[in-house]
């Protein structure tokens, strides 16, 4: 890696990645967790598809960058856009307002 940038973003990626695998170990163990998986096959799915861009973007490579970008706003961005659907039209919970703001921080990284 050549450049200060590149780590940090990697850090930040690598933090939320983390943040998912918890998320996603607690629901399948079915322990209470302030956030849950969207779709549980999809979630394991996006950690592996998480792994490999991280690879890339470390060797600098611009499809890693892609691969991350178009796994995460397919799979945060329909989420958010539902969850805020439903928001305005039902109202919130709790749960809800966690799960946008989780899914913003997705799509935002």
């Amino acid at each position: 890696m050549q450049k200060f940038s590149t780590w940090m973003i990697i850090a930040l990626d690598v933090i939320f990645w983390l943040l998912r695998v918890i998320a996603a170990y607690t629901y399948a163990m079915g322990i209470d967790f302030m956030i849950q998986p969207i779709d549980m096959n999809m979630e394991i799915t996006m950690i592996f598809v998480a792994l490999l861009a991280f690879i890339l973007i470390v060797k600098r490579k611009f499809l890693g960058t892609v691969i991350y970008m178009i796994g995460y706003f397919g799979y945060f961005g329909v989420a958010l856009f539902n969850n805020l659907q439903q928001m305005m039209t039902v109202g919130g919970m709790i749960d809800d307002y966690v799960n946008v703001l989780f899914s913003l921080i997705g799509v935002a990284l």
